[in-house]
């Protein structure tokens, strides 16, 4: 389990925090992507960068390795736009030998701290992220990390 960041308010571009996204995947996925400014990104980088190379010296230590592959995409990233995004997801169900099925559903918080329910966020609104970085590592695509959406601050 990662560590908890909160993001800093953003823009929500494409959405799904309500519903699942099951598109692509039977299971669905939760994802927004949110657009920050140049200051407040690289400040958010800055918190994640640390974790992440923790994350990667034990790798490689584990691996026995002084370097590893870095996988190609990254949820901090510059958009072909030339937006500062920070993409964070989430599965919505699971499926387990063990626990069987396991459903997740993104949290919704007001202003005052309180949950509430998931209302209709569309692109534009003005959202911060509470997400938890996952680092993983795949031969075919050497070392990388995403970020788990957790809850949405409307």
């Amino acid at each position: 389990m990662g560590k908890q960041l909160t993001t800093p308010q953003g823009k929500a571009s494409w959405p799904s925090l309500r519903e699942p996204d099951t598109r692509f995947d039977s299971d669905g996925f939760y994802s927004c992507k949110l657009h920050v400014s140049e200051s407040d990104f690289d400040k958010f980088n800055a918190e994640v960068a640390p974790i992440v190379e923790a994350a990667y010296q034990a790798e490689c230590k584990r691996q026995n390795v002084s370097e590893l592959r870095m996988a190609p995409s990254n949820p901090i990233r510059v958009s072909d736009e030339g937006k500062f995004e920070i993409y964070a997801k989430q599965k919505a169900r699971v499926h387990t030998r063990r626990s069987g099925t396991l459903e997740f559903e993104v949290a919704a918080i007001d202003v005052d701290g309180n949950e509430c329910d998931m209302p209709d966020v569309g692109s534009g609104s003005t959202i911060k992220m509470a997400v938890e970085v996952s680092t993983w590592y795949m031969a075919s695509q050497g070392f990388g990390y995403s970020l788990r959406l957790q809850a949405v601050q409307i």
